[in-house]
């Protein structure tokens, strides 16, 4: 999960204004028990180093002959702005439905943390792998595995936190921001040759402070569920034979969270507002996480493998994207949290050409005229379709990646906002959005 004013969230799938999160006791931890370490081998040290190193390429993908707004059926398509991150620079875009740019955040990663002892010119450091907007048109976005920022609408520095934050943000009623976090460390359950790659669920002020932080393979280990417990040893054994030594640690791959309301509560018995509904992709699974108690309360029935950004629907109905639906092929479906059956659906089968296929990363949001909009983002790529499944808008990001140029950017996120007016805060000459590199 991007959100802008309080019309805009129930349309991402964040926080309804009429759902206040609830107040948690400041500094709660409930993560995984840390003894005081003993020094680390060299060899470990390394591998933790690898381990919290891996990132996203900023383009895979050759480039299209049609770059730029290439569909637009404005009788059926959702009106809005949209915003969007690309793997070419440390930049996010707003943008109208014609693509051209309204507004422009730029922020390079050296200035961020300089004394942090983060690599000064880590491989991955320039992409925002998610941003959200507030209602004043300040930006928080995610540096992947490395930590977030706070920009305002002019692209100064409000704050900025080397968390080692990824994949994911959402910006909650009250200001406070629900993210992703992760560390590498020694775990006595998986060993004591590599180490292993533990993400959290992290709460935040306003201002980035962490207020509260659960352990998501704590939550699993220490939950009511024995099959997922299995499912993360099997994970885990499975990478240790048919994955690079330098992933091998990442046994969950969190990469989905989102501030669960009472449309999913008033569905599935056990989960209540205030609870977090997280996804899995390397055991495949959409879940839900007390923060208060650190367990899973709630697990969707079927797995889907890869599996990126489950989101709650008005009806109470999960939307998720399935990257490897079939080989080379990735699929949305919306599915029935209570028997998991899936109640729509679109494929590469129905997609023009069969073209629909994004290997990592990718989001999928469910519109207020019931259209649904898709991020495919290794093909630098995002569409609208109808719930008929005709493609309504399509967006090819015209900017490049690659040393010679030679890919199309990936567009980690793409987000509409749905208001048929400009937000006050955006100036009526669009600034010129200099890239910081």
């Amino acid at each position: 999960m991007v959100l802008l004013a309080a019309g805009f969230l129930a349309a991402c799938g964040g926080t309804r204004p009429a759902d206040t999160p609830r107040a948690f006791p400041l500094q709660k931890t409930a993560a995984s028990p840390e003894p005081a370490p003993a020094p680390l081998a060299e060899e470990h040290a390394q591998a933790i180093a690898e381990l919290e190193a891996i990132g996203y390429l900023g383009g895979v993908n050759p480039v299209p002959q049609e770059s730029g707004v290439t569909v637009h059926d404005p009788a059926r398509a959702r009106a809005g702005l949209n915003l969007y991150v690309s793997g070419h620079d440390s930049v996010a875009f707003l943008t109208d439905m014609a693509g051209n740019v309204l507004h422009t955040w730029a922020y390079p990663y050296e200035r961020l943390w300089p004394d942090a002892g983060l690599p000064a010119d880590h491989a991955y450091g320039w992409m925002w792998r998610r941003a959200a907007l507030a209602p004043n048109g300040d930006l928080i976005a995610v540096v992947e595995g490395l930590g977030m920022f706070r920009l305002d609408k002019n692209s100064r520095l409000l704050w900025a936190r080397p968390n080692r934050a990824h994949h994911d943000l959402e910006i909650l009623g009250d200001g406070r921001v629900l993210t992703l976090t992760r560390k590498a460390r020694m775990h006595p359950l998986f060993g004591d040759k590599a180490p292993i790659l533990e993400d959290f669920v992290c709460l935040l002020s306003p201002n980035g402070e962490e207020l509260v932080r659960v352990s998501v393979l704590e939550a699993i280990l220490n939950g009511p569920f024995p099959h997922l417990r299995e499912e993360v040893f099997g994970s885990f054994a499975y990478a240790a034979s048919h994955r690079p030594a330098r992933e091998q640690g990442d046994v969950l791959h969190t990469n989905t969270v989102e501030w669960v309301d009472d449309r999913l509560a008033a569905r599935v018995p056990g989960v209540r507002p205030g609870n977090v509904l997280v996804a899995c992709l390397e055991i495949g699974r959409a879940m839900v996480l007390d923060l208060e108690t650190g367990r899973v309360v709630w697990a969707l029935a079927p797995r889907f493998q890869p599996l990126h950004h489950p989101t709650v629907l008005d009806n109470g109905n999960i939307l998720l994207l399935l990257n490897a639906w079939r080989p080379e092929k990735s699929a949305v479906f919306e599915v029935d949290p209570g028997t998991g059956d899936t109640v729509w659906s679109f494929t590469a089968d129905d997609a023009p050409k069969g073209e629909f296929f994004t290997r990592t990363c990718g989001a999928c949001y469910r519109l207020s005229n019931g259209n649904t909009l898709v991020a495919e983002s290794d093909a630098g790529r995002a569409f609208e379709i109808t719930p008929d499944r005709q493609v309504v808008w399509s967006f090819s990001n015209p900017h490049r990646a690659g040393d010679a140029g030679q890919f199309i950017a990936t567009i980690y996120d793409l987000v509409r906002l749905e208001s048929l007016s400009r937000p006050p805060w955006l100036e009526k000459t669009p600034p010129a959005g200099a890239s910081p590199r």
